[in-house]
């Protein structure tokens, strides 16, 4: 559980697939209130923790085989395997229209669990290579549109995050965007984007928000309930 407190007036409750139960209380209400609170609503919050935990059994792991397909900014890329002659192991993966194709690399060598390792290692560096190239022009956009300098931008891998922002290291945005369709990884950005203005989530951070992404409350929602979608 994550107590975010802000200069807000009353308690709120939200169920985030990436980062748990999420409690939004003003800055000064003591903890026996919020406890009351949560106890109040124990039978909303277990339900809706249970549907996420059944979405997440649901999609299942990853298998990386032929057919397979994976999300690429609205589009879909369909798994292709193919042999390689390299001496390395470690299979490679390029785009090819809407295939992805995965060379293997003396594959035939390795056990069941270290071919799967391997491929999914291939395919997210594809992705970190993909994200390196489309994110940063998306930040400049948005950049520009509020006046602000190109900050610096890192491409991570994040289990829980899509994506954060320091006045020191500038923005840092999940490569698991490039997964989504266009409308979310914008939403994203230009959310990381307007906290190089204001670092905060109150009233004013909203509105330079809506300025760009006039549906970004829309789509902030949309992005937590879909978020198990969107994973290697």
């Amino acid at each position: 559980m994550q107590i975010i407190r802000s200069k807000r007036r009353s308690l709120a409750v939200e169920i985030h697939p990436e980062r748990g139960l999420l409690v939004r209380a003003p800055l000064r209400m003591p903890q026996k209130d919020i406890d009351d609170f949560l106890h109040a609503r124990r039978d909303w919050i277990d339900k809706h923790q249970a549907r996420i935990a059944q979405e997440r059994v649901a999609r299942g792991p990853r298998n990386y085989e032929a057919g397979e397909t994976f999300g690429y900014l609205g589009q879909q890329l369909t798994i292709s395997l193919e042999s390689g002659g390299a001496r390395s192991r470690r299979p490679t993966t390029r785009r090819e229209g809407d295939r992805l194709i995965i060379t293997l690399n003396r594959a035939q060598a390795l056990s069941a669990q270290e071919r799967r390792a391997d491929l999914q290692q291939s395919v997210v560096a594809f992705y970190r290579r993909a994200a390196q190239g489309d994110l940063p022009p998306r930040v400049a956009y948005f950049c520009d549109q509020l006046g602000l300098p190109m900050p610096a931008v890192t491409i991570a891998h994040q289990r829980r995050r899509w994506g954060s922002c320091s006045t020191r290291s500038g923005l840092r945005l999940n490569l698991r965007l490039l997964l989504c369709d266009e409308d979310l990884v914008d939403y994203v950005v230009a959310h990381e984007v307007c906290h190089l203005r204001e670092m905060n989530h109150g009233p004013r951070f909203h509105h330079l928000l809506e300025t760009l992404i006039p549906e970004a409350r829309r789509l902030s929602r949309r992005l937590a309930q879909e978020s198990e979608r969107y994973r290697f």
